[in-house]
This record gives structure tokens, sequence and C-alpha cells, in this order.
């Protein structure tokens, strides 16, 4: 098969702190939920096995990223990274919009998801589109020990022991597994992630969510085997530009109306993803079989590793990410 840019079909997922931005931003998109709670999150990037993200275009319409990872593993995964456990690619990124707080929340590393949860682990990074008047989201904690931590929880005072980091618009924050953190309401971000769906819920503000007419469950023993003790009091860096991490990395561009960027995914034998955030640009790859695509806010295209060169083209001034997995040690 002659390599093209893939373009992927988002999935709306129905969350408890949902809005209504992400439904408008992906009109028409699958959705799943049963109506009762706004859209929170965009799956734009999936191959985990909750959902796989499908190609909606070229000669593997109709095919997900799971069926490509599969039947392309050298295109899929290139020398820079390689395959989950079960075989699936190994990230997943999403558009959330937070209306309200999310939860109180940690997410394991590596080898405990594999061995409790029979899942990846959860090191993530946010790309804030938008933040709350205050620029804040909650990362990081005081709890000095187990007992702790525990003690809080029992008296509802967990929130106490919160830590706030100043956030703004157009910068990367990363929430390595093991640290507590809230997105608080009107923030936007994209999401880039281990392909994991793992969430140990601490604290849900008292919430009851819509869908079911009750509190959602937490997490609170799991959520203290998990959490990074030795990391109490640090509140995770804000970072401009780009941010490098054990499992991707990640960097924005602005492209100034009629200037071009060339990639060429195929020289440094990596896939990469583009993720489409602000304006209007083409984008033509040497040899592809299918003509030009356009990278819009929300679009997502996977460039395979054995793709030719890739020639971005500013049709006005025009913002997205570009995503370049890494392999990193699992279990660390």
């Amino acid at each position: 098969m002659e390599a093209y840019p893939l373009r992927l079909e988002p999935l709306l997922v129905e969350r408890p702190w949902g809005g209504t931005s992400l439904a408008r931003l992906f009109p028409g998109a699958p959705r799943r939920g049963n109506g009762k709670n706004l859209v929170g999150e965009a799956w734009i990037l999936s191959d985990h096995p909750t959902h796989a993200s499908r190609i909606v275009d070229g000669p593997l319409a109709g095919r997900t990223l799971r069926e490509f990872a599969r039947d392309f593993p050298h295109a899929a995964f290139g020398a820079c990274t390689s395959p989950g456990p079960d075989g699936r690619f190994p990230l997943l990124v999403k558009f959330i919009e937070a209306a309200e707080d999310l939860s109180v929340q940690v997410h394991p590393d590596d080898a405990y998801a594999l061995e409790h949860e029979g899942d990846l682990g959860k090191s993530e990074a946010w790309y804030f589109l938008r933040t709350n008047s205050a620029g804040t989201v909650l990362a990081g904690h005081r709890f000095p020990d187990r007992d702790t931590y525990f003690r809080a929880v029992r008296e509802g005072r967990v929130r106490d022991y919160l830590l706030v980091a100043a956030v703004r618009p157009k910068t990367f924050l990363y929430i390595p597994a093991g640290t507590v953190h809230a997105l608080l309401a009107d923030t936007v971000v994209v999401e880039i992630q281990e392909a994991s769906d793992v969430t140990y819920r601490i604290y849900d503000w008292d919430r009851i969510d819509s869908a079911t007419g009750k509190a959602r469950e937490l997490h609170v023993e799991k959520a203290a085997d998990v959490l990074r003790f030795d990391a109490a009091g640090k509140i995770p860096d804000v970072r401009e530009g780009d941010i490098d991490t054990p499992y991707f990395f990640a960097s924005r561009f602005a492209l100034p109306r009629g200037e071009r960027l060339s990639l060429a995914p195929a020289s440094r034998r990596c896939p990469l993803v583009l993720v489409g955030v602000e304006g209007e640009a083409s984008v033509d790859a040497d040899g592809a079989p299918v003509g030009r695509e356009f990278l819009r806010k929300g679009t997502t295209l996977f460039l395979p590793a054995t793709l030719g060169e890739t020639t971005i083209f500013a049709r006005e001034d025009a913002e997205f990410l570009l995503v370049e997995p890494k392999s990193p040690t699992r279990g660390a």
C-alpha cells in the first residue's frame, strides 16, 4: 500500500462535567453515552480496546487504526515506537472541554495498570486552548504520607491538600502517572496521553452523575497505591512551544499565511500525528494515492512512518500540534 495521510473520525464522549463546544466542533460525529450528559471529550486518535478510530478517506476508508496497525506495522510504528502489550498504537489524543470541574484523580503507571487493570498506565500532557478566568488547574498535592491522605479523605478535607498550577493558553503541562490533578471549569485542552482509560477518582465534588442518578465510584485505595507521596509539594512545570516526555514529543507550530513547513516521516522513521488547532492549512504528501488534505481546528491526520515528504501550507494563519510517539520502557 502506498502511504498517505490518514484522516481520522472523532468519537464524542459524554461526561458529567461536559459542555457544548465539542458537539459543535464535530457535528455528526458518533457519540458514546445515553444523552443525559453533555460532551466532555472528543477522542480524535484512539486505538484503545474500547474504541479504535476509523479512517475516513482514501483506500483504507472504513478501516480502523487497530486494523491499520495490525496489517501495516512498519507504517504504524516505524522505528521510534512500539505497540502496546495487545498490539495497540501507544497514544490516545483527545479534545477535552471542562464546563465543570473534573474529579480530583490520579492515574497508575504501566506496571501497576498492567497488573491490576490489564491496561496501560496513563501519563498525559495538556495543551491549553482556553483557560478559566483565574488561569488555574489542580496539579500536585501536599499529602506527606498515606495516613495523612486517608485521614483527609475520611474527614472530607482533600481540597486542603491540593496544589494549584497557574496556566495560560498555548502552553503545555505534563502530568506524569502518580500526579494528583483536575481540570477546572471553563477550560479546554488537547490531551496527549498513553493509550489508556484508567482513572482513579479521589474526590468528585459530591456530584451526581445525570446518566445514572448516582454519585460516581471513587477509587481511594487504588489511588493511594499509585499516588507519588515523594512528589508532595511539587507543581509540574508549564512549558512553552514543545514538551518532551518518556512517551511522546509534542510541538506547537504557528504558520503565518503563505508559509510552508516540510516534514519527512520516512527519513525520521517515525509516525507523526497532526492536530489542527486554529486556521487552515493544506497538507500534500509526495506519492500519496489521495489528493490534498486540509488541516482545520479539530482535524487529526496520522502520518505513517513510511510516508514521503509532506508539505503543510498555511492558507491562512494556522496553528497545529505535531506529536511524535516514543518507545518507553514499559513498567517504568
